[in-house]
């Protein structure tokens, strides 16, 4: 049996491998152009499951694509039926951006998409969990845009767990 410990190891060894962390320095002229460029950036990884019209569409309707948390997290994610797996990727914003409807800054942003099937629904809480608890503390997101390389990322973040 895997203890709860180890769990969250392995979830954070798949979901903030520094493969999958990115450090972005460009502005946005506005935050749908920011998620239009985060969705090109994992839209290969689903492409043969879905298109990305439709994956736009999702995500424009989806209401954590608006919800950004005052620490500074933007964690939007979806459930779709069409993938059989797990997608992420990290971003840290070196420039903040604004999320228009709340004015809240956007640091960093987790964008997951989840199979929409419940025997994935209990990792998709995990998840949840794991990326809540580590970005909780907003002196910690502001951290991130101190470091220049993906690994100094996941090396910090690790220490966190």
């Amino acid at each position: 049996m895997v203890d709860s410990s180890s769990k969250r190891d392995i979830l954070f060894e798949e979901f903030f491998s520094p493969t999958k962390i990115i450090i972005n320095h460009q502005r946005f002229e506005s935050f749908k152009k920011f998620i239009s460029w985060i969705l090109k950036i994992i839209y290969p990884s689903v492409e043969k499951h879905v298109s990305y019209k439709d994956l736009e569409e999702k995500a424009l309707k989806s209401s954590s694509f608006s919800t950004v948390f005052e620490n500074g997290l933007f964690f939007p994610h979806l459930k779709l039926e069409e993938i059989e797996e797990f997608y992420s990727v990290f971003v840290v914003l070196s420039n903040y951006l604004v999320e228009p409807n709340s004015k809240m800054e956007v640091r960093v942003t987790f964008l997951l998409l989840s199979p929409l099937n419940q025997s994935y629904f209990e990792k998709h809480l995990n998840i949840i969990g794991l990326v809540s608890n580590i970005l909780r503390d907003s002196a910690v997101i502001k951290k991130l845009s101190e470091f220049r390389t993906s690994q100094e990322i996941y090396n910090h973040l690790k220490t966190l767990l």
